[in-house]
């Protein structure tokens, strides 16, 4: 994926910006003040091949595990920080709008005034963000990396429209 992002960023005005100047904070759920149940995104949730969020399962604030805690919306990437050269990460699709992701997982929602949310899909889809991982993960038995130590990793930031351009080519690519 990186070289084909390369050669579609070819010749474009391009700003290397860290994913935390070109995100907006997410939000913890508060058990207590809830009486409604959600679907729960654990990291076995999503698939590594197709990157599609399979399997939820039911909580509320009495059966939630303590790893439940992140407020997703549609369009956010997640990406999860344990293992994580295994690549496993997703854009939340609508049904899954206001749910429920582990803690497992770090939430990266686009700043859409800069960045579009399958553009920061696409970059962490990359060998150059896999070899980040590798160069910035700690622990051997159960390695991980922290939430603010992944959004340091710099991504392209074309204007938008080049961005909506090239994740429309990659969309048609990835169907294929």
């Amino acid at each position: 994926m990186s070289a084909i992002l390369d050669k579609l960023l070819k010749g474009q005005k391009v700003e290397w910006l860290p994913l935390n100047e070109i995100i907006v904070a997410t939000q913890n759920i508060k058990w207590g003040n809830s009486d409604l149940s959600y679907k729960y995104i654990d990291l076995s949730s999503v698939d590594i091949s197709t990157n599609k969020i399979l399997n939820t399962v039911e909580i509320n604030k009495f059966n939630a595990p303590s790893r439940a805690q992140k407020l997703v919306n549609t369009n956010d990437v997640i990406f999860a920080t344990t293992r994580p050269t295994q690549m496993r990460l997703s854009v939340i699709p609508n049904e899954l709008d206001g749910q429920i992701a582990s803690t497992g997982y770090c939430i990266l929602r686009a700043n859409e005034n800069l960045v579009l949310p399958k553009w920061i899909f696409y970059n962490l889809s990359t060998k150059t963000f896999k070899n980040f991982l590798e160069e910035n993960e700690s622990g051997a038995a159960y390695p991980a990396i922290s939430d603010s130590k992944l959004k340091e990793f710099k991504i392209p930031t074309p204007s938008l429209d080049v961005q909506a351009k090239i994740v429309k080519i990659l969309d048609a690519f990835t169907a294929l």
